[in-house]
């Protein structure tokens, strides 16, 4: 998320409740966690290819 009240609000969860989340996810499904990190670090290399620019730029580029 890109923001968390201070507070339980508007049927969002404060920031403290977030991390006591957080700590209990850890704490319990450390092994999941990482299992679920793990493959989307493999998609994304697999399907994130930088391509090697070999061109040169030149002023036709600009044009």
């Amino acid at each position: 998320g890109t923001y968390f009240p201070p507070v339980n609000r508007y049927n969002m969860p404060s920031f403290r409740q977030v991390l006591v989340g957080l700590v209990r996810a850890w704490q319990e499904r450390r092994d999941d966690i990482a299992s679920n990190a793990a493959e989307i670090s493999q998609h994304i290399s697999r399907t994130v290819v930088m391509k090697k620019q070999t061109d040169l730029l030149d002023e036709g580029l600009f044009k």
